[in-house]
């Protein structure tokens, strides 16, 4: 995660002649590979197979971990590429410099600035384009966006630059809700206040009730030229469905003003309902798709990204005894999720919260099942007509999107290394490790590091089929290691610490290896 707020620091190499000079643009971070960005973008929590051995309210607390973890997709890809176009390209039109700077950094990049070019700099009326996130609730649309956004520090701190005195907080990028009743004055003070969160302002204190919409407009585009937002993210879209025709019509007007004369990068995120409301007003739907429109559907069955996700969080388990992935028990967790992401996550935190609570240990498909049913009752209907195609608003959509979809671009090599996937061989290493370790410092007082080198030479000379004969060949190993440094030991005492650490080894029955 970035920091919040970071100090200026300049980057003025760049092959796109209209960065340079800008120091909105030259203070952002670098780019980065695509491998890069999907180990950036993956968000995995820790897991130890001590975690399965914990005290059962222990393990009830760690099945709050399913819910942070984040597996990227194709689509992820494409939000952080548009976002940064928006950030980036949205920043040539409002560069704070004169141009006898932006000019001296070109020259210092060897760029010639002509007549043509100058002119061309200083006459173009850029344009700025946001885009859209869109899919069915829980598909990981403002997760996405959000992971994307945390490669950015929210506010950089600027002093001088170039010898010319700049003092201003740059703030990149600001999230804010759409507001339940679809107003512009709801948005502006959510904007406000949101700018108070981040900056420590008091913008949104000095908004009354009495204050007209007009002046709220005015004080909030104030602001946010003044603070040079990067772009600006407005969640839960769909909201302005649900409001009158007149009031929709207005945050419509709003939101263009704001890409049009504030030259701010919008980027909407919601569901598909919003799409009613683009096709009503061209000049919104022409801003809002400038840098195409991310569609975030279910993932589907036996697809490369459904079973992906699914042995990327199977892994995490807190069960005491390890339930095997089938193939029927992809199935289930599938079709009861309906390939929502999220709701996939739930489910099966909550298949191990009934398994813990009850003692069982253990579940199976009829359990999955079963907890879905109990658990999620509310959403049945929804996925069952989702899963059998009779949802009217799920065939809405897909009418909506006759375009075809983002090709995958994630090669999953990429990913291999880092979805941690959790397979039995591992699992034999780890547990043989726990016991081999504890052996060890038990019968020879040896410290912990010792003991760590040694169970792990144990187990590439003799695996794991026989723990008997790699548990006495780690044996014979560090007696001969113990023999060899004896003479030393005097010289290196073992530290109060490292015996403490071996008490409660000890105690819990394995070595922190």
């Amino acid at each position: 995660m970035a920091l919040k707020t970071a100090p200026a620091k300049y980057r003025e190499k760049t092959a796109i002649t209209e960065f340079l000079g800008n120091p909105l643009i030259a203070a952002l971070p670098d780019g980065i590979s695509q491998a890069e960005m999907l180990r950036k973008l993956m968000k995995m929590p820790p897991f130890s197979a001590n975690d399965r051995r914990a005290e059962r309210s222990t393990r009830l607390d760690l099945l709050s971990r399913i819910s942070t973890i984040h597996i990227p997709y194709a689509q992820d890809l494409f939000i952080s590429r548009s976002l940064s176009r928006c950030i980036s390209w949205g920043y040539v039109s409002r560069n704070p410099m004169p141009f006898d700077v932006t000019s001296g950094v070109m020259e210092a990049n060897h760029i010639a600035v002509t007549p043509d070019l100058g002119n061309y700099l200083q006459e173009t009326v850029f344009p700025v384009h946001g885009f859209s996130v869109l899919g069915i609730s829980g598909v990981g649309k403002t997760c996405s966006v959000l992971n994307t956004l945390s490669f950015y520090p929210q506010v950089i701190k600027h002093t001088e630059y170039n010898g010319v005195p700049f003092h201003c907080s740059q703030l990149v990028w600001l999230r804010v809700d759409c507001p339940g009743d679809g107003s512009p004055k709801g948005l502006c003070i959510a904007i406000l206040r949101q700018l108070d969160a981040v900056l420590g302002t008091n913008y949104g204190s000095e908004v009354t009730d009495r204050i007209g919409k007009d002046a709220l407009t005015s004080k909030v585009s104030q602001c946010l030229c003044s603070h040079h937002l990067g772009v600006l993210v407005i969640d839960d879209i769909q909201n302005l469905t649900a409001v009158k025709e007149d009031t929709t019509s207005v945050m419509l007007s709003f939101l263009i003003y704001l890409m049009e004369t504030l030259a701010i990068p919008v980027v909407m995120v919601g569901t598909p309902k919003v799409l009613s409301l683009f096709q009503q007003e061209f000049q919104l739907a022409k801003r809002a798709t400038g840098d195409g429109t991310v569609r975030m559907n279910l993932l589907p069955e036996n697809s490369k990204e459904w079973n992906r996700f699914i042995k990327g969080i199977w892994r995490y388990q807190f069960l005491s005894a390890e339930v095997a992935l089938t193939p029927e028990m992809n199935t289930a967790f599938y079709r009861e999720s309906i390939g929502n992401p999220f709701l996939c996550a739930l489910l099966y935190k909550l298949v191990q919260d009934d398994a813990i609570t009850s003692g069982d240990e253990t579940f199976t498909v009829d359990d999955v099942r079963k907890v879905a049913g109990e658990k999620l009752c509310i959403t049945t209907r929804m996925r069952t007509n989702m899963l059998s195609g009779n949802d009217e608003e799920l065939r809405s959509y897909e009418l909506m999107w006759q375009a075809p979809q983002i090709p995958p671009e994630i090669d999953d090599s990429i990913l291999t290394a880092d979805v941690p996937k959790y397979n039995e061989a591992a699992n034999e290493a780890d547990e043989l490790a726990s016991l081999i370790g504890s052996e060890l410092i038990k019968r020879f007082n040896v410290n912990i590091a010792m003991a760590a080198r040694i169970t792990k030479e144990a187990i590439i000379a003799k695996g794991c089929q026989n723990q008997a004969e790699t548990l006495g060949y780690a044996v014979t190993l560090c007696q001969l290691v113990s023999q060899s440094e004896e003479p030393q030991s005097a010289e290196n005492p073992v530290k109060t610490e490292e015996k403490t650490e071996q008490k409660n080894s000890q105690t819990t029955g394995e070595p922190q290896l």
